[in-house]
């Protein structure tokens, strides 16, 4: 047997329009970066503080320059008794940065350091002594 039952033009509309906007939705949704890989925030800058290391406490003055994810810059400290200046490179996301601290031409240490705000800690690792330190700097 045959329904009678007719299916309108009001029906097909009544089906379609939620199915059409519920698609619509997921593919907005889809779009861009998945919401994990957002511009990283900006730590260019000059920062400030010490280093603890080999059982001394170093002052330490570090200009970043960020291009997205890379960093670079230069760095001086008074290690030793005498200043040393050097340039640094090294990545950064998530509020984490990888740094390599480099003088005359070789890397000397690599420090990870977490950025929060105008503040940033973290360890440094020198090259010479295999010896693990503190960083704490502050954005000036």
């Amino acid at each position: 047997m045959r329904s009678n039952k007719h299916i309108t033009t009001f029906d097909i509309f009544r089906l379609t329009v939620p199915a059409a906007i519920i698609l619509f939705c997921f593919s907005i949704a889809g779009c861009g970066d998945g919401g994990g890989n957002t511009a990283p925030d900006d730590i260019s800058g000059t920062w400030s503080g010490t280093v603890t290391a080999e059982g001394n406490l170093f002052a330490i003055a570090v200009v970043l320059q960020q291009t997205g994810s890379d960093i670079t810059g230069n760095y001086a400290t008074n290690f030793g008794g005498s200043t040393i200046n050097g340039t640094l490179e090294g990545t950064y996301a998530n509020k984490d940065a990888a740094l390599a601290f480099n003088y005359s031409g070789f890397t000397i240490a690599n420090a990870s350091l977490t950025f929060n705000g105008n503040k940033a800690k973290g360890e440094i690792t020198s090259f010479l002594t295999d010896d693990v330190g503190r960083v704490n700097l502050s954005k000036e």
